[in-house]
């Protein structure tokens, strides 16, 4: 008969007080059923009839569709904590309960949440008051109240970034969704934010940099050595704060020597290959202080040690053996490298409170932990190093027998506080096979990254942090001794 529908095209038919609709779909696990639509007005109806069509030939629907505010419980504790850092889980789920929930925990993961909706909340959640919003006023006790508690807003207006990041989080609990066949597009990828404006980072030139170890030197500073590895190696403050002993590599150097036998002996320390593998990081996430696996496997790789920081991490070694003799019973052998009075982990937080307080005493430009990191890139800068865009550490590809590691290029940031000069010169090592040019940069020894560096060094005796006659550090020779060079000689030998 003309005009007969076909065979499970569904139907439009009064219901209660408007029109309803079914159409026959495919569930995510195979099954077939009527998903039903309902409108207070026939033509309402039609066009949701028409678009369950469409989404029924797209792909499988599913039949009971979750709450936005159910479906993030479920992503956050089935998806993002079992597969992702504890950190990132933490950050999510903050942006989840403060955000995304209370915003649009009511919507359905069906054609009621659409563009437009995420597209407005956005635009609105960037206009207004955190503070009014999410109560933190009326949390404080009645002194404290400087809000909605006292009648006026204090605009604490979420940052670009922020908003950014409620984006970035709703977007990857949609993408879930869409690869689970809850949706048949990620509503979230097509809203539009205003771009940000990175942060230009700030960064110590080498006479800044040389300024703040000998500040923290002369201060007999316990994290002094902890500042060498951050602006001579560029490690982040978790990947310091998480280092252990075990993770040094001494190749004999804690041994006692032939001809002196004494151990950590500083007239062979420049013959061993003395290596340091960074592959744990320290933070404190949701009141725990964890001890993890570092951000990204090219953290993992290990490092050859410059002189200088080889001979801080000796200062450290004595300054923990100290402190372990006077805390006696008291003391927590966690075998860290930078640990309290009593041996216990450095709480991230104390690290920033000890290192803004040596700015201050430096009378330096204050910059962060972070911002530190990109002080290996000036020293490396006052060595000649080539740039290539917005990085420094690009290296000639053994055209002229210089490192091929790029992370090795950092070992020789350690020169532009030693002396300064071309990059040319930094890159005269004493010939080697090509095969040995190529070896990882654990491979590389100190003598090869520092001694081989200058045309010439002298053995310069100096007390000042080991404590010993015995303790040596390289200054070189080939040019007259500045004031530079000899406070650099000291700092070394500290």
């Amino acid at each position: 008969m003309a005009g007969k529908r076909a065979n499970g095209e569904g139907s439009i038919f009064p219901y209660r007080n408007g029109f309803a609709a079914y159409v026959w779909v495919t569930k995510p696990d195979g099954k077939r059923t009527r998903k039903y639509a309902y409108g207070k007005t026939r033509d309402e109806v039609h066009d949701k009839w028409v678009r369950l069509h469409q989404h029924a030939k797209a792909g499988p629907i599913a039949t009971n569709v979750p709450t936005l505010a159910s479906y993030m419980t479920y992503w956050l504790a089935e998806i993002v904590e079992p597969n992702l850092a504890p950190l990132t889980y933490a950050t999510y789920e903050t942006l989840s309960r403060l955000y995304i929930v209370p915003g649009l925990g009511t919507k359905r993961l069906d054609a009621r949440l659409s563009v437009r909706d995420v597209q407005t909340w956005l635009n609105k959640v960037a206009k207004t008051c955190q503070c009014c919003t999410q109560g933190k006023d009326e949390r404080r006790p009645p002194k404290n109240q400087k809000c909605c508690g006292v009648g006026r807003c204090c605009q604490d207006l979420p940052s670009a970034r922020t908003v950014k990041g409620i984006r970035a989080v709703l977007r990857s609990a949609l993408a879930q969704a869409v690869v689970e066949e809850l949706l048949a597009k990620n509503m979230a990828a097509l809203v539009k934010l205003p771009p940000i404006r990175n942060r230009k980072g700030k960064s110590w030139n080498s006479e800044q940099a040389r300024a703040f170890l000998e500040s923290s030197r002369d201060g007999n500073d316990y994290l002094y050595a902890a500042y060498v590895l951050v602006l001579v190696l560029g490690l982040r403050k978790g990947e310091v704060l998480g280092l252990a002993w075990e993770h040094i590599e001494w190749d004999g150097w804690n041994k006692p020597c032939p001809p002196h036998g004494e151990a950590y002996c500083e007239h062979y320390r420049d013959n061993h290959d003395i290596g340091l593998t960074v592959d744990k990081q320290l933070q404190r996430v949701r009141g725990k202080l964890l001890h993890r696996a570092t951000k990204t496997e090219e953290s993992d790789a290990p490092l050859p040690l410059p002189a200088i920081c080889v001979t801080a991490l000796r200062h450290r070694h004595q300054q923990q053996e100290a402190a372990q003799e006077k805390a006696g019973e008291a003391w927590h052998d966690t075998g860290m490298i930078f640990t309290t009075r009593f041996g216990l982990p450095v709480e991230p937080r104390n690290f920033n409170r000890s290192y803004d307080s040596r700015i201050a005493r430096a009378d330096l430009p204050k910059i962060t932990v972070h911002d530190a990191r990109r002080t290996c890139g000036s020293l490396l800068v006052d060595l000649g190093a080539p740039r290539r865009g917005k990085t420094i550490f690009t290296s000639p590809a053994n055209q002229d027998g210089c490192l091929s590691d790029k992370r090795s290029w950092r070992c020789l940031a350690a020169c532009a506080l030693l002396r300064p000069m071309p990059l040319a010169m930094a890159c005269q090592v004493s010939p080697r096979p090509r095969a040995a040019l190529n070896r990882p940069s654990s491979s590389w020894s100190t003598s090869a990254l520092t001694c081989e560096i200058s045309a010439s060094a002298a053995i310069t005796s100096s007390s000042a942090m080991s404590g010993s006659p015995s303790s040596r550090a390289i200054v070189p020779s080939a040019r007259p001794a500045t004031k530079r060079t000899a406070s650099w000689g000291s700092i070394a030998a500290g």
